[in-house]
């Protein structure tokens, strides 16, 4: 069809080929060979393991699970690597925009655990008709009390770039306000739409606007950009 498309997989990736240390040895050694592979649309792993390579890429994240890994890890390999795999798993699943399960079961079991998306149905933001997107995550604690964490993305209807996010403030003088983020006046920066224009504040009321003159990927930069300043030493 004409895409292009890259494999990161054990069979080209350095692993350790032993007991407890397979899994280990190819999440470090994908992520370090995906830092080198940049401005994709899509990155999809297959698994947690595969997630940690997926982090570091650049593009549209998409994880597909295949059974609850934790429970897996802890049948193969005992309770602490099946602890331990549980706390990793939650990480995982916050670095991905996407989650694809294989069955109800595991369906059921993710959204137990705070995570669900639902598409609501179309809405008009700035004069774009958008699909408007209701993400819910693991509730997040404020003053001691679990409240919803709920974020709604708004996405162009023809050309799916995200038009605007929005979210309720859960503390501060602004708590009960809606946070509402607006991109606009996209444009192309080899191969991936970037939006040039920004604004970040309340909904319905004057956002402060970001306005973009030029983005650069991957751009050369002098490692003297990073040097401390010498150190003046003043004399009395």
């Amino acid at each position: 069809q004409g895409h292009k498309v890259e494999i990161i997989s054990s069979e080209n990736t350095f692993t350790i080929p032993i007991k407890k240390l397979k899994n280990p040895s190819f999440m470090l050694s994908a992520f370090i060979k995906s830092a080198f592979k940049k401005n994709f649309d899509i990155v999809h792993a297959q698994g947690p393991p595969a997630a940690f390579a997926m982090k570091n890429a650049k593009g549209k994240k998409v994880l597909s699970l295949h059974g609850i890994h934790h429970k897996q890890i802890k049948l193969l390999h005992g309770k602490t690597a099946g602890s331990l795999a549980e706390k990793y798993e939650k990480f995982a699943l916050e670095w991905a925009d996407v989650i694809t399960v294989s069955s109800k079961e595991m369906m059921d079991y993710y959204k137990e655990k705070g995570y669900a998306i639902e598409l609501l149905g179309k809405e008009t933001i700035d004069g774009a008709e958008t699909f408007k997107i209701k993400l819910t995550k693991e509730p997040i604690t404020i003053d001691g009390i679990k409240e919803e964490n709920i974020t709604f993305y708004f996405f162009d209807t023809e050309n799916f770039v995200p038009i605007a996010v929005q979210s309720e403030i859960k503390s501060g003088p602004g708590k009960g306000m809606i946070s509402e983020a607006t991109m606009s006046d996209y444009d192309e920066v080899d191969g991936l739409y970037f939006p040039f224009s920004m604004t970040q504040g309340v909904k319905g009321q004057p956002g402060a606007p970001i306005s973009i003159s030029k983005i650069e990927l991957n751009p050369t930069v002098d490692e003297k950009e990073f040097a401390f300043p010498e150190e003046i030493v003043e004399k009395e």
